[in-house]
């Protein structure tokens, strides 16, 4: 009498059973999509404050302890790159 084994296929996304075998790629591309439109709103967010900093005069660059060099250098940084 041969033993067999009870393991779970190799080929599925997840070692789930049943019913939620179906759900792991749609969570995984969900994880996915989500990740990507996080990085977007971040990428888009500093884009913005980097537009308002260059909009900021002298004056208040020097409260802040920046001058205009510091700004110019930060805003032509790609959006991606911190």
């Amino acid at each position: 009498m041969a033993i067999k084994a009870n393991f779970p296929p190799t080929d599925s996304v997840l070692f789930v059973s049943g019913d939620q075998r179906s759900a792991a790629p749609v969570l995984w591309a969900s994880s996915i999509v989500s990740r990507v439109v996080e990085r977007v709103l971040a990428w888009r967010a500093r884009a913005h404050e980097r537009w308002e900093l260059a909009g900021l005069d002298d004056r208040m660059l020097s409260d802040i302890g920046l001058t205009r060099a510091d700004v110019d250098r930060e805003y032509r940084k790609p959006f991606w790159r911190i």
